[in-house]
C-alpha cells in the first residue's frame, strides 16, 4: 500500500495524540500494600507494654490467614530502650515474610524483634546483627538472598506476639504496624491466588517448593535486575516440578539475567502436565547456562499460552525461546505438553537442538505461535523447533536468520525424527528465514518427515546459503528429499534453494496469487492474502497488528474497520486483537495495538 506520509502527517496528528492518551490511561500503577481493616480476632483487645490498653474500636486491625493488618498505636518507651506492643492471634501458627512499621504516613521499615510472651518463648527473630548495626539484608523472618520465610508456631490456642522496636529508630509517637503475608497477598488457591507485585515476591516462589502446587497472579510490572547472575531462584526442578497455575495477567517481567553453570534454567525450571503458565511478558532476558534453557521454562509438560519473550539465550544443547524442551506424557497419541499463542524475539546461541519456540519436542502441541530469530549452532536448528519427534504444529511461523556449522537446519524445523508411535504433523505454517548451512538444509525443514509424518499446506520463502563446492542434501523446502505423501500442498520461492522434489517452486508473482496454493483455506479463513501485494499470511498473524483488510499494511481502510466495530461485540469481531486471542469486544486495548503499528507495511 503506497501512502504519502507527508500529506497524511497533519491529518493523523489528532489520532496519535488520542493513542498517546490511551496508552497512558491503560498503564496501571503498582498496587499499594493491601492493608485490610477490621477488628482483631481472639480476645479482641490491644495491650501496649508499658501501661496502656486501647479499645479495638479506636485501633482497627486484623491478623488472620496471612493478611496484612493495620494497627495504630501510641508506643510507650519500655525500659528506655524499646518501643513495645503485643497482640493476640487466633490459632497457634502465623506464617509471614516480614514485619514492617512506620511513623504514620511514612514509608514502611522493618521490625527488630518479635517473640511470644505470656508463656514460654517459642521462636525469637532478630533483624539486627550482634554488633548492633541495622541489617537490611535479613529482615524479620525473611532472607532476601534466599527468599526463605519463617513462621511462628505455638501450642497455645491464643499466643501473644510481641513487637520490640529500638526507641532510637523513631522521632514520632504514632506508628503504623503491619504483618506482611507471604507474597503480596492471597492464599494460593485458584479463586484467591498469591499476588506477586515485587521482584522479592517473584524470587520467593522458587525458594519455597511447598508452594509449587499453588496459584499465583502477577499484579504489577516488575524489574528483576537485582536478581542477576545466580541470585534468582528458578521455580521447579526435575525432582519437584511446578504443578500450579501462574497467571502473568499481561504484566511485564523485565531484565531477568541469569549466568549459571547448571542445566534446567528459565523463569521456570520444570512444569508438569497439570501446570498452567499463561499471560506472561518476559522482556530483555539474558540467560547463560549449559543444557535445557528456555525463556519461560526449561522443561515443559504442561500448558503454556499467551507468553511472549524477548532477549538472548546462550547455552549448549536444547535451548528455546519459550521452552528448552516441550514433551507430552504417556503413550501416543497422548499429547499433553502444549504451547499456544506464544512468541519469541531474540538471539539463541548454542550447539544442538536450538529453536525459536522450543529447542526440542516430543509428542507435544505447538499452535498459533511465532519466532523472530537470530540463531547459531552446530546441528538441529530451526526457526520454530530445533528437533522434533511426533509433535503437532499448526498455524505457526518464523522469520529471521540462522547459521549451522554441521547439519540439519531449516527455517521452521531442524531435525524431524519419529518412532515408537510418534508421528510429526506440521500444518498451515510458513518460514521466511535465511538458512546458512551446507548439509541437510532446507527453507522449511532440514530433514524430511519421518515414518508416517507429514507437512501440509505450508511454504518457505527465505534463502539457503551453502558452499557450492561442498554441500549435500540442500533443498528449497526440505533439505533431505521427501516423498510426495510426506510433503503435501507445500511450496517454496523459486530460486531460494535447489528443487530436490520436496515441495513445488513458485515464482514471486505466483507466491502473491491465492490461486497458486492448491487446497488452502482462504475462506474460513486460515490464510489471508492481498493478491499481487504480498505472500500469504495466517489470518491471526495479519490481524495481530491491525491489518484487517487489503491492501497489505495498516492504514485508514483498517481504521475504518476498527471504528465500525467500536465497543461492539459481534460473534467474531475482526478488529478484536487484544489480547491476541481476543476478549469479545473492540475497545481502547485494540486501538493501542493498532496505533503502535500505524503505517507499518510488512
Amino acid at each position: 500500500m503506497l501512502i504519502n506520509k507527508n500529506i497524511l502527517k497533519k491529518s493523523i496528528l489528532t489520532f496519535f495524540f488520542l493513542c498517546l492518551f490511551i496508552s497512558s490511561a491503560l498503564a496501571e500503577p503498582p498496587p499499594n500494600i493491601p492493608y485490610i481493616d477490621g477488628d482483631l480476632d481472639g480476645d479482641n483487645e490491644y495491650n501496649v507494654l508499658g501501661g496502656e490498653d486501647y479499645d479495638p474500636d479506636d485501633n482497627p486491625g486484623k491478623v488472620l490467614n496471612g493478611n496484612y493488618c493495620k494497627l495504630y498505636y501510641r508506643f510507650i518507651p519500655f525500659d528506655g530502650l524499646y518501643l513495645c506492643c503485643d497482640w493476640y492471634v487466633p490459632g497457634g501458627s502465623q506464617e509471614f515474610q516480614r514485619f514492617e512499621f512506620t511513623d504514620k504516613g511514612l514509608s514502611p521499615r522493618k521490625f527488630w524483634r518479635i517473640d511470644i510472651i505470656g508463656g514460654s518463648t517459642v521462636n525469637v527473630f532478630w533483624t539486627e546483627n550482634p554488633s548492633g548495626i541495622w541489617n537490611d539484608v535479613h529482615e524479620l523472618g525473611w532472607d532476601e538472598a534466599t527468599g526463605n520465610h519463617d513462621s511462628i508456631n505455638s501450642p497455645e490456642p491464643h499466643p501473644i506476639w510481641e513487637m520490640r522496636i529500638p526507641a532510637s529508630e523513631f522521632s514520632g509517637q504514632e506508628l503504623m504496624a503491619g504483618i506482611c503475608p507471604k507474597y503480596s497477598g492471597g492464599s494460593g488457591i485458584e479463586t484467591d491466588p498469591y499476588l506477586i507485585s515485587t521482584p522479592q515476591d517473584m524470587n520467593a516462589i522458587g525458594a519455597d517448593s511447598s508452594d509449587w502446587n499453588k496459584c499465583f497472579k502477577l499484579v504489577a510490572d516488575i524489574n528483576m535486575a537485582a536478581y542477576s547472575g545466580t541470585k534468582y531462584n528458578v521455580i521447579g526442578n526435575l525432582s519437584n516440578s511446578f504443578n500450579g497455575i501462574f497467571d502473568g495477567n499481561s504484566h511485564v517481567i523485565r531484565n531477568l539475567r541469569l549466568n549459571v553453570s547448571v542445566s534446567n534454567v528459565g523463569l521456570f525450571g520444570y512444569i508438569n502436565r497439570n501446570a498452567v503458565v499463561k499471560n506472561i511478558k518476559l522482556h530483555n532476558i539474558d540467560f547463560t547456562a549449559t543444557n535445557y534453557i528456555g525463556g519461560i521454562v526449561a522443561m515443559n509438560e504442561g500448558r503454556i499460552y499467551n507468553c511472549h519473550v524477548t532477549g538472548t539465550i546462550h547455552g549448549q544443547q536444547t535451548c528455546g525461546g519459550i521452552a528448552g524442551s516441550s514433551n507430552g506424557t504417556g503413550s501416543p497419541p497422548d499429547l499433553k505438553g502444549e504451547i499456544s499463542n506464544c512468541s519469541f524475539s531474540g538471539t539463541i546461541i548454542g550447539t544442538s537442538r536450538l529453536g525459536g519456540i522450543a529447542g526440542g519436542s516430543t509428542g507435544t502441541i505447538i499452535i498459533n505461535s511465532f519466532a523472530v530469530i537470530d540463531i547459531a549452532g552446530n546441528t538441529q536448528i530451526g526457526g520454530v523447533i530445533g528437533s522434533d519427534m511426533g509433535s503437532h504444529f499448526d498455524s505457526c511461523f518464523a522469520k529471521g536468520k540462522l547459521f549451522c556449522r554441521q547439519s540439519d537446519a531449516g527455517g521452521f524445523a531442524g531435525g524431524l525424527t519419529g518412532g515408537c508411535g510418534y508421528v510429526t504433523d506440521i500444518h498451515n505454517c510458513h518460514a521466511n528465514v535465511i538458512v546458512d548451512c551446507n548439509i541437510g538444509a532446507g527453507g522449511f525443514s532440514g530433514s524430511k518427515p519421518f515414518s508416517g509424518g507429514r507437512i501440509t499446506n505450508s511454504y518457505a520463502c527465505g534463502k539457503i546459503i551453502f558452499d557450492p563446492a561442498n554441500h549435500s542434501d540442500i533443498g528449497g523446502f526440505t533439505g533431505r528429499s521427501a516423498q510426495p505423501y510426506e510433503v503435501i500442498n507445500c511450496f517454496f520461492l523459486d530460486g531460494s534453494g535447489p528443487d530436490n522434489g520436496s515441495g513445488d517452486p513458485l515464482t514471486d508473482i505466483q507466491m502473491k496469487q491465492w490461486t497458486s496454493f492448491t487446497n488452502w483455506d482462504f475462506t474460513t479463513p486460515v490464510w489471508k492474502i492481498c493478491t499481487g501485494t504480498n505472500y500469504p499470511k495466517l489470518a491471526w498473524q495479519q490481524k495481530l497488528t491491525g491489518d484487517f483488510v487489503c491492501p497489505d499494511g495498516i492504514g485508514f481502510e483498517d481504521f475504518t474497520v476498527l471504528a465500525n466495530q467500536w465497543l461492539l461485540a459481534p460473534d467474531v469481531p475482526s478488529a478484536d486483537i487484544a489480547p491476541p486471542s481476543g476478549d469479545g469486544i473492540v475497545d481502547f486495548h485494540d486501538l493501542k495495538i493498532f496505533a503502535d503499528n500505524w503505517l507499518n507495511i510488512d
